[in-house]
């Protein structure tokens, strides 16, 4: 038996085809969207942002509605360092310096948005890091310290992020997975 996908685009990175490649694995009663375009939540319409769109939402009775922001990061070319709750910085091999939407802030917009459309379901949302354990991750972060304080788990919530191990350990079980975070 196999859950129910809707897809519109084939995965653009490998992150994201691992990703998919488990949560196929769901059973029935499982629905996922991919590439599921959102509107912004009222705060976020506020602000300027009209439309959201992430990787994966999954939808089941025991999930509720979760929401799946994928990053293929690449620590061995790549630096990350937290700016903020909002922001990262990445600096590539060559020293050039990008600043890019932090991950979790991004799942959270996601949340956000869902909330706004949908009634008496629980939602949440996660980050998933699928070709990253979560040693290798927290050893090559440039301000690893930063994620020791519990109030960083505004800048990456270790509760609400998938690492490539644990994607591993329930690979014939994919819905235990969702139902731990």
């Amino acid at each position: 038996m196999e859950c129910q996908l809707f897809q519109i685009d084939d995965p653009t990175n490998d992150g994201e085809r691992d990703v998919l490649n488990v949560l196929k694995r769901l059973p029935t009663g499982y629905t996922i969207y991919r590439e599921l375009k959102l509107d912004s939540s009222r705060r976020q319409k506020e602000a300027g942002i009209q439309k959201r769109q992430p990787d994966f939402v999954v939808v089941a009775d025991d999930v509720g509605v979760v929401a799946i922001e994928v990053k293929d990061w690449n620590l061995r070319r790549n630096e990350y360092r937290w700016l903020d709750q909002h922001n990262v910085e990445r600096v590539d091999s060559n020293g050039n310096v990008t600043e890019i939407t932090n991950p979790i802030h991004q799942a959270d917009t996601y949340k956000y948005a869902l909330i706004d459309q949908v009634d008496d379901v629980f939602v949440s949302s996660l980050v998933a890091f699928p070709r990253i354990t979560r040693n290798h991750f927290h050893n090559r972060v440039a301000n690893r310290d930063l994620f020791n304080n519990p109030n960083t788990r505004f800048y990456l919530d270790p509760n609400r992020t998938i690492f490539k191990d644990q994607m591993d350990r329930y690979l014939t079980e994919p819905e235990g997975l969702l139902r731990e975070m």
